[in-house]
C-alpha cells in the first residue's frame, strides 16, 4: 500500500462516487453511513474488509480523509449530523 498520499491522491481514491452515495441512501443513522463509507473505501484500497478498527488503512481512518468523508455525508444528508470526530 502507498505510504505517502498527496491531496490529489486522497481526492481521487476517497471521494464517494455517485453510485457509492446511492448505496448509502437506505442507511438511516449518520454513524452507519460513515462506517459503511469507511468500510467501502477500506475494501477498495486493501481488497478486503477490516476485521478490527486497527485494520482500517491509515489513509481512510485519519485526517484529511475521515473528516472529508464526514463533510461529504453531512452535505448529502444535512438533517443528520455526525458526532465530532476531530478537526476537519
Amino acid at each position: 500500500m502507498k505510504r505517502h498520499w498527496t491531496t490529489d491522491d486522497l481526492i481521487e481514491h476517497f471521494t464517494l462516487l455517485p453510485a457509492e452515495r446511492t448505496l448509502l441512501d437506505p442507511l438511516r443513522a449518520a454513524h452507519t453511513r460513515l462506517g459503511f463509507a469507511v468500510l467501502l473505501k477500506s475494501f477498495q484500497l486493501d481488497g478486503r474488509f477490516p476485521t478490527t478498527p486497527h485494520e482500517v488503512p491509515a489513509p481512510v481512518a485519519e485526517p484529511p480523509t475521515l473528516p472529508r468523508l464526514k463533510r461529504e455525508l453531512e452535505q448529502r444528508w444535512p438533517s443528520t449530523r455526525l458526532l465530532d470526530m476531530g478537526s476537519g
